[in-house]
């Protein structure tokens, strides 16, 4: 996993949209928030430090890069699955300082832990999957979708969560269809709502759930 975050922060250095997706087991263990890899062998809590990788670490590696735009997305609130060997009784994620141009989307609020579903994604993801493609809906409007039908369907249970430091605005699929944007783009002379991805290749054993490390950069519209 370290492997993939540390060539993910090479790719971003070109230029860009950089964007990390992670589904599977995270916790947060003195106030750090930890991502588990397939294969962990974590037997007590002093021990997660040296198995998991620190997710502040992708946030470093996006800030060194100095890109326009990051995106941080983490379906990882779940319950500790060392619990019981643990001392401290932390539940899911906590929240984790955002550098500028910057956007972190967790799957529910600190703290909380999120529900699997009973399909092949969780339920946060299904409803992310849902919106992400719709064109004309910026992040903001994309999450704050996520957020209104997680909650719908958990009976307001697990509540979507996210921290932003953006001053622009971003389109996943597209602006609206009079082109009109409420804001100034990343890059004016850059049809910058269009992207491609590149994803960088897990090695086997390292993907909890689905774990696609994605870099996202500025396409030409011709």
């Amino acid at each position: 996993m370290r492997q993939a975050i540390r060539k993910f922060g090479h790719k971003i250095k070109s230029g860009g949209v950089g964007l990390f997706y992670y589904a599977g087991h995270g916790m947060q263990v003195n106030g750090t928030n930890y991502l588990i890899p397939v294969g962990a062998d974590i037997q007590t809590e002093e021990e997660v430090v040296d198995e998991a990788v620190d997710a502040s670490l992708i946030l470093r590696k996006m800030h060194a890069a100095g890109n326009p735009l990051n995106i941080v997305i983490l379906d990882a609130c779940r319950d500790n699955p060392f619990a019981r060997s643990f001392r401290s009784t932390s539940r899911g994620l906590t929240r984790m300082d955002v550098p500028g141009g910057a956007f972190v989307a967790y799957a529910t609020a600190p703290g909380q832990v999120a529900a699997d579903g009973s399909g092949s994604n969780g339920i946060y993801t299904k409803h992310l999957l849902t919106n992400i493609s719709k064109p004309g809906l910026s992040i903001e409007q994309v999450f704050k979708k996520v957020r209104i039908q997680v909650m719908g369907e958990t009976a307001d249970k697990q509540v979507p969560w996210d921290v932003s430091s953006l001053t622009g605005d971003f389109y996943f699929a597209g602006p609206p269809a009079d082109g009109a944007a409420t804001d100034v783009p990343w890059e004016e002379s850059e049809p910058w709502y269009r992207v491609e991805s590149d994803v960088v290749p897990l090695p086997a054993g390292e993907i909890r759930g689905i774990m696609p490390v994605c870099y996202w950069s500025y396409a030409n519209s011709d």
